[in-house]
């Protein structure tokens, strides 16, 4: 795996004590995932509900664009259209 694939350590993450996570079973993590008010699973009704995502890349190239005329035509900054 390259670096670019993993995640970087801070000092907030990396003094995170994990042991009460470690000590949950599978069942016990999902429950508690469940009660999280912000991260709820998706209903169809709310996945119908959501906009789909453009392809940018699609529309690039069939534009014929590179990224940087995309991003210059289209006014969007060229780290974002890349992200």
């Amino acid at each position: 795996m390259s670096d670019d694939n993993t995640i970087k350590t801070t000092p907030e993450t990396s003094s995170h004590d994990w042991s009460r996570f470690d000590a949950m079973t599978e069942a016990e993590r999902h429950a508690a995932a469940l009660k999280d008010p912000d991260a709820q699973p998706l209903t169809p009704e709310r996945m119908a509900s959501m906009k789909r995502t453009p392809q940018v890349q699609v529309i690039r190239r069939a534009l014929k664009l590179s990224q940087e005329d995309f991003a210059a035509r289209f006014h969007i900054l060229l780290g974002a259209l890349r992200d």
